[in-house]
């Protein structure tokens, strides 16, 4: 269980103001709607994230899938699993706040 009450179980919080917050949702807005455009080739069809209609779910049938075939096949199959959940600790807060 995490220690709420220790320091490094905390992350800061960014307090923003109503107008801050509208304008990020609106830029956040045009820049997903620009970059999954179908003609525009931004986005690779190996993107999952943030895609309409696709899903960790998806994603890990897919990849079940595939390893499934490999193994029908003899072939070896290997996966590296790498958790995240402490990265932006690991930076320097006081780097980020200036």
């Amino acid at each position: 269980m995490i220690d709420e009450a220790e320091r490094e179980n905390c992350c800061p919080l960014s307090m923003l103001s109503m107008p801050s917050k509208i304008l990020e949702s609106c830029v956040s807005d045009m820049v997903t709607t620009h970059v999954f455009k179908d003609n525009q080739g931004l986005v690779s069809d190996k993107q999952w994230t943030y895609r309409k209609g696709f899903s960790i779910e998806l994603l890990l049938s897919h990849i079940m899938e595939i390893w499934r075939h490999a193994i029908d096949k003899k072939l070896a199959v290997g996966a590296a699993f790498i958790d995240f959940q402490q990265a932006f600790n690991s930076v320097s807060h006081p780097i980020l706040l200036n």
